[in-house]
């Protein structure tokens, strides 16, 4: 879980771009990737061969 963390909502602290990404909060881009396996269960399943979905700015990249 702190790997994932880190990428997204301590990344974009970091970057100072936390008031517009980084958190799946209202308001805020839904800039997401759903996997088909859960990277929680095993980190490896951050993969690209893992990907279901992609949303940028809340509309689908790739299904």
């Amino acid at each position: 879980m702190e790997a994932l963390v880190a990428a997204t909502k301590s990344g974009a602290e970091v970057l100072r771009v936390d008031h517009i990404t980084g958190t799946l909060t209202v308001g805020k881009y839904a800039d997401i990737i759903i996997m088909k396996k859960n990277p929680l269960d095993d980190i490896d399943n951050m993969n690209y061969d893992n990907i279901y979905m992609v949303m940028k700015k809340g509309e689908i990249v790739r299904k």
